[in-house]
């Protein structure tokens, strides 16, 4: 095959597939067939110069661009998507970072994939405004996109971008690659939600992550769960009183807080985990049922650690643990927790326990590939 015919082929189909037409569609345009569309897209043809114009012009890019071939990208495309926030951001060959945006949400299991795809689109375009896609690596770690499906579905949206390379995984890719920089070690996760990611030789595994309802402790749901039962429960007199309850009733500005049940159930796993701060406060104001809240669920957070080293049992030294997500913004109350239960568990000198200070899109330039020191990627803004 002719290299130009091989590069035009390439270019047009990744065009069309942008564009959402069928080969059908394209050809209708043009005032061609089917079939001819797919000979171009093959490679076997090329089509007459006046139809390369009108074909330019209905794809709405240049000459140049149809038959453009760049082997190495020019510029880094990352994106972390979470449930509460999509961050963007576009660096260059040297890693420095040219610009950075952030948007809401993108899990498709909470707003849906029209909805997430719709939010992806709106921010690819607006940082790569001025930049031929074609000159662009891009990696989106989505969460909720590690699925089979959900990756099969990704990965088509930003194929058809018409980006040099593309691809897709769950956010977890952008926490173990920015946390752990592509050695052995275990990231736990202790934000809305908890879980724990091991990652040996370039492959990743996971336990717990089972979602809110079944995870049971060590995650900003469970402190907030815990802190509304707890001042429920002073108010019936089944349990202690505690500075939580009188917390929460300045935050609701009622007169109790049982009247608010039908509120804490309408308001989902992010609404109960806005509480778990006051759990931090409590404790800091030496109440003893906020401590016990704390410590149980950094046994949590413990046994996730000691299960997944299990799985790292021949690496010599101490196991790197990498701790994410919000909750470890209060990591010099809560690590001691975790280090006094694995010393009572027998792992007293195991592991060394850090917290990702970081930004996690920064994972997501090291997956698309961009090759330079990690200590380079630095906001030009």
């Amino acid at each position: 095959m002719d290299t130009y015919a091989r590069i035009f082929a390439e270019n047009l189909r990744r065009f069309r597939k942008h564009m959402h037409w069928t080969q059908e569609q394209l050809g209708e345009k043009l005032g061609y067939s089917e079939k001819a569309v797919s000979k171009w897209e093959s490679g076997n043809s090329i089509p007459p110069a006046e139809t390369l114009l009108v074909l330019a012009d209905a794809l709405n890019v240049s000459l140049d661009d149809l038959f453009s071939h760049t082997s190495v990208p020019q510029y880094y495309l990352g994106i972390d998507g979470g449930a509460t926030k999509t961050t963007f951001a576009l660096a260059d060959r040297s890693g420095a970072i040219l610009q950075k945006i952030t948007l809401g949400p993108s899990n498709p299991f909470d707003i849906g994939f029209e909805a997430a795809s719709e939010l992806l689109s709106r921010g690819i375009n607006q940082i790569t405004a001025n930049i031929h896609k074609r000159k662009i690596s891009v990696f989106a770690g989505i969460s909720g996109g590690g699925t089979e499906k959900m990756r099969e579905r990704f990965n088509a949206f930003l194929e058809g971008f018409g980006f040099l390379a593309a691809s897709c995984d769950s956010d977890a890719a952008n926490i173990i690659a920015a946390g752990l920089k592509g050695e052995d070690g275990i990231v736990v996760i202790m934000g809305t939600g908890s879980s724990c990611f091991v990652s040996r030789d370039g492959e990743r595994s996971l336990v717990g992550g089972l979602g809110y309802l079944f995870d049971h402790a060590g995650s900003g749901y469970d402190l907030g769960n815990e802190a509304i039962r707890a001042a429920c429960c002073q108010e019936d007199g089944s349990g202690e009183p505690t500075l939580i309850h009188d917390y929460i009733l300045e935050t609701l500005k009622t007169e109790t807080v049982l009247e608010n049940l039908t509120h804490f159930y309408s308001i989902g796993k992010r609404g109960i985990a806005s509480y778990s701060p006051l759990v931090i406060r409590a404790y800091e104001a030496g109440d003893k049922v906020a401590e016990r809240i704390l410590v149980d669920n950094m046994e949590h957070v413990a046994d996730l650690i000691i299960t997944a080293s299990r799985r790292l049992e021949s690496t010599e030294g101490k196991i790197n643990v990498v701790c994410v997500g919000g909750l470890t913004h209060k990591s010099e109350h809560l690590f001691p927790m975790i280090y006094s239960h694995l010393s009572d568990k027998g792992y007293s000198d195991r592991f060394e326990i850090s917290a990702f200070v970081g930004d996690v899109v920064l994972g997501a330039l090291l997956m698309s590939g961009i090759e330079c020191q990690e200590s380079a990627l630095e906001s030009k803004e």
